[in-house]
């Protein structure tokens, strides 16, 4: 006997075909960002179908959201590194272009 309930993964690769439709009115930039997310999510399912939700796209979300946040750590680990070796005594070659540390990245000066 088969199975009557569809598996996450499965609720999410309908999920998927749905929204990628949408690609083609984006600008090529946009398409990439899109597949790259959708892609992202697919990738996380098996973390996805821990919490299963009544409504699939919940769930493509949160991973799309956990991919973004991971990336933007990513980022942030990277310009600390670069930071460090970019100082020379008490103020960097960075804080002189207009950028201050804050608590949890890196922000612009007003203008």
């Amino acid at each position: 006997m088969g199975r009557t309930v569809p598996t996450v993964r499965q609720l999410m690769n309908e999920e998927y075909s749905d929204w990628i439709k949408m690609k083609a009115m984006l600008p090529e930039p946009e398409k990439k960002a899109l597949r790259e997310l959708l892609d992202a999510a697919l990738t996380r399912s098996d973390a996805g179908s821990m919490v299963p939700r009544v409504i699939p796209s919940e769930t493509m979300f949160m991973l799309m959201l956990v991919h973004l946040k991971t990336k933007i750590n990513e980022l942030d680990e990277r310009t600390r590194k670069w930071l460090a070796r970019e100082t020379v005594g008490s103020e960097s070659k960075v804080m002189k272009a207009g950028w201050l540390p804050y608590r949890n990245g890196f922000e612009s000066t007003p203008k």
